[in-house]
């Protein structure tokens, strides 16, 4: 039922569709940057170990071509070169310093072997012997010393002077992975500003573009049955528009059904306490009375009383349907007009013949439109019925069905006593009655059939008197079939 929660046990979780976009966009966001970074991070680790792969290459190519041939020459170069290694390890002991005028800490992370005639003349580690049992294969590979990984490169030299020289030249592959470390912390660093920025960044656009959602939430939280209120939204997005304009046509239907029951109640209420009040009085009359024929007399105004709240209630009820009809709302079936006003003639011809009246049809056959044929019986017999009750004793009546280019027309006159002024003005109001002391209605005949010719896109007319009192009810011929 409305303004009924339901049960926990029969409760859905509630989730956010502002909150879900987001968290997706984000994810997404940062899913894209890592599988960037990723790519980056290994074609960068690539080109590194191309490049540090060419400079072994090339290093072992130009030592060889700078060695000199004779062994105590080897002897003296070996031995200040290891000066120079001691002298750089001695002094990144003790300053720390990543760099100094003496080189670079990652030299002591290179090796250089030099064998000749298969004898190592050459070792840039000492605490390394020969390597040449580890390495599988010429070229480049892959060989461990201490737990330690490192890349080489052996190339054997061109035969010279009857010597067979050979040079290995490696690296220890930490170098290469504390390059891909610094590069991946440059590279990921500024990542740990920009996804943070990022995040709010989408937020607040998100919250931005989800700003009419919220606007028309707070627009519906505001309605009130008292004041049902089209829905307004400053910024109408292309995906809200049908959303607000069926919205706000179900507030205009739901509010012109609220005010037809409000005035259908206080109608009901008013023109209901008056008859009401008339059979009370006629009711204590009849009690007190102590003459038969006073009796039947109060008896009869009551019988008539009731007669008249019967018809009042009735034409209330039909009123209220009849409003609350629509065009729209109706499925229409073919029907054939002179038919109809056949069986509505047909009916009420007692009620005429009582009253010495003449009544007639004049129209031509197999006139056919679209509409309610309960309805349209409604319309002409109250249109046919009026002219009987108000036309006076021995008039005539006639109903006339013509058909024009853009119209049909359907007349019903009578020749009784003119229609007053003041009367033609209102005749269409509710409630309005020229005599309220002659006959038994209500005031809502008109009423009503001014609705049901509305429903069928059609007008309903009191014509300038001229001799009859007439009136035209008239249907557009595109209705017609």
């Amino acid at each position: 039922m409305w303004g009924m929660s339901l049960p926990k046990t029969q409760r859905k979780k509630l989730y956010s569709i502002k909150n879900r976009l987001i968290i997706s966009v984000i994810s997404l966001a940062l899913f894209a940057i890592l599988i960037a970074l990723g790519i980056s991070y290994l074609a960068a680790r690539h080109e590194i170990k191309e490049v540090y792969d060419a400079r072994l290459g090339q290093t072992a190519k130009q030592l060889l071509l700078t060695i000199p041939m004779r062994q105590s020459q080897l002897v003296k170069q070996q031995k200040l070169f290891n000066q120079w290694m001691q002298q750089l390890e001695t002094r990144l002991h003790h300053d720390h310093d990543m760099e100094s005028r003496l080189g670079h800490p990652y030299e002591l992370k290179e090796l250089i072997q030099y064998y000749r005639d298969g004898k190592m003349f050459w070792n840039t580690h000492n605490s390394f012997g020969s390597v040449t049992h580890l390495i599988s294969h010429p070229g480049y590979g892959y060989f461990k010393i201490k737990g330690q990984k490192w890349r080489y490169f052996q190339y054997f030299a061109p035969e010279m002077n009857g010597h067979k020289d050979m040079i290995v030249v490696a690296e220890s592959e930490s170098v290469r992975s504390d390059i891909m470390g610094k590069l991946a912390m440059a590279s990921g660093f500024p990542l740990l500003i920009i996804i943070p920025l990022l995040a709010i960044i989408m937020v607040v656009l998100i919250n931005r573009q989800f700003r009419p959602l919220v606007e028309l939430r707070q627009a519906i939280g505001d309605l009130d049955i008292q004041q049902l209120t089209p829905v307004n939204i400053s910024e109408l997005t292309l995906e809200l528009e049908p959303l607000v304009n069926t919205l706000n046509r179900l507030l205009h239907q739901l509010d012109e059904a609220w005010q037809r029951e409000r005035r259908f109640t206080r109608t009901a209420a008013h023109e209901l306490k008056t008859p009401l009040a008339i059979l009370r009085i006629n009711a204590e009359n009849a009690l007190s009375s102590k003459n038969e024929e006073q009796l039947k007399e109060d008896l009869e105004r009551i019988l008539s009383g009731i007669e008249r709240s019967d018809r009042l209630i009735h034409q209330l009820l039909i009123l209220a349907r009849v409003e609350s009809l629509k065009p729209s709302d109706q499925k229409f079936g073919e029907i054939e007009l002179n038919s109809l006003l056949q069986n509505v003639i047909a009916q009420l011809v007692p009620l005429a013949l009582q009253n010495d009246q003449e009544i007639g049809l004049d129209g031509e056959p197999m006139v056919k439109i679209q509409g309610d044929e309960l309805l349209l019986e409604l319309l002409f017999s109250n249109l046919v019925d009026n002219a009987i009750r108000y036309s006076g004793k021995q008039s005539h009546i006639g109903v006339n069905l013509t058909v024009q280019t853009q119209q049909i027309h359907i007349d019903v006159c009578d020749d009784g006593a003119p229609i007053r002024d003041e009367t033609r003005e209102r005749i269409f109001e509710n409630f309005y009655r020229e005599n309220p002391e002659k006959g038994d209605g209500a005031g809502l005949g008109m009423a009503i059939c001014q609705d049901i010719v509305a429903i069928h896109a059609g007008s309903v007319t009191l014509l300038p008197y001229s001799g009859v009192n007439c009136f035209r009810v008239s249907f557009p011929r595109h209705t017609s079939v």
